[in-house]
């Protein structure tokens, strides 16, 4: 008999440092329900606390909780919405009401518009800045290969080697029969998938 398989759920560990947060977006595209992924992000240094974007206020009750288990007590101290639209800033009031000390950084250059009652919270960081959270995680703010916003910024935690791209790698997937996130092919579709997943040319790879 097969042993049934444990599909990890959202929060997931990703590395030392790092944790990511929420819930799948879910659409109705394409014919059917698909899954659309969210980068939310929890990086825990020794000294503060950072969140790589807010979710949507409708995942609230789903982020909240996830939240208070990971800090297990400690406030989230930094908020970096990585740029100014719904699925990455939109929940940023929850955020600051449940942590009145928690600030916003990143490129606020249009944040004020959207939030304006809470810009004395507002720290600017351009690329090539960086926040020290403690024991040698750093969070850098960088340019983006390519972005969605002009105030659009990505960062990088180099200790656990964690590069955060907002948008950048986003896909989206079939809901699994499980009903888990994790990312699904109907069978229909799996010979079309690597069909048009084919390098157009040889030699092409990556390094790390």
């Amino acid at each position: 008999m097969t042993e049934p398989v444990t599909v990890p759920t959202l929060p997931r560990q990703i590395s030392s440092r790092v944790h990511w947060l929420g819930a799948c977006g879910v659409s109705t595209r394409y014919g059917g329900v698909i899954h659309i992924h969210k980068s939310n992000y929890l990086v825990l240094g020794d000294d503060a606390t950072l969140m790589v974007d807010t979710a949507v206020p409708p995942e609230w009750s789903r982020v909240e909780p996830q939240l208070d288990r990971l800090l297990d007590g400690r406030q989230l101290d930094w908020i970096f919405p990585t740029h100014p639209e719904p699925a990455h800033a939109s929940n940023l009031p929850n955020l600051l009401e449940k942590f009145p000390n928690a600030r916003v950084v990143g490129d606020m250059r249009d944040l004020h518009l959207y939030f304006p009652r809470a810009a004395e919270r507002f720290v600017q960081k351009a690329v090539g800045q960086e926040l020290d959270l403690g024991g040698g995680t750093r969070f850098q703010f960088l340019e983006p290969a390519f972005k969605d916003l002009p105030s659009t910024q990505w960062a990088y935690e180099p200790n656990d080697r964690v590069l955060f791209t907002a948008d950048g790698f986003a896909y989206a997937h079939h809901y699994s029969p499980d009903g888990s996130d994790e990312p699904y092919h109907l069978r229909s579709r799996r010979n079309r998938w690597r069909s048009s997943s084919r390098p157009p040319f040889t030699g092409a790879g990556t390094s790390r």
